[in-house]
C-alpha cells in the first residue's frame, strides 16, 4: 500500500463529499430500481435525512421519478425511486439538445 505524504494531503472539501454521496446513491437507484429511500439509507450507511436532500436535488433536475409505493414492513409503505427513462444531453455551444437513456442500457 502506498504511503501518504500528511503534510502535503489535503482534506476533502465538503462539496467534494457530497458530490461523491450523491453519485452513490444515483448508482444505487440505477442499479436496483425501484428502489426506496429506506433502502438506499440502509445499504449506504448514509443518514435518511442526507439521502431525501439528494432524491429532492435528482428529482428536481429530472434524473430520479418516484414511481409508485412499496410493500409495507410494518410502517407506511416506502415511496419507490427510479431513473427517469430519459434525460437532456447535448446542448453546449449552441447545440441541440436530445434525450438519451439515463440506465446506460440500450433500448
Amino acid at each position: 500500500m502506498r504511503r501518504l505524504d500528511l503534510r502535503k494531503a489535503q482534506a476533502a472539501r465538503l462539496n467534494t463529499i457530497r458530490d461523491i454521496n450523491r453519485q452513490i446513491v444515483l448508482n444505487y437507484v440505477r442499479e436496483r430500481e425501484p428502489i426506496s429511500r429506506a433502502e438506499i439509507a440502509r445499504e449506504t450507511d448514509l443518514q435518511r435525512s442526507t439521502i431525501s436532500a439528494i432524491v429532492e436535488d435528482l428529482k428536481t433536475e429530472g434524473l430520479v421519478e418516484e414511481v409508485g409505493e412499496g410493500e409495507s414492513t410494518g410502517g407506511r409503505r416506502p415511496t419507490l425511486l427510479k431513473l427517469r427513462a430519459a434525460g437532456p444531453i447535448g446542448g453546449r455551444g449552441g447545440g441541440p439538445v436530445r434525450a438519451a437513456p439515463l440506465s446506460g442500457r440500450q433500448a
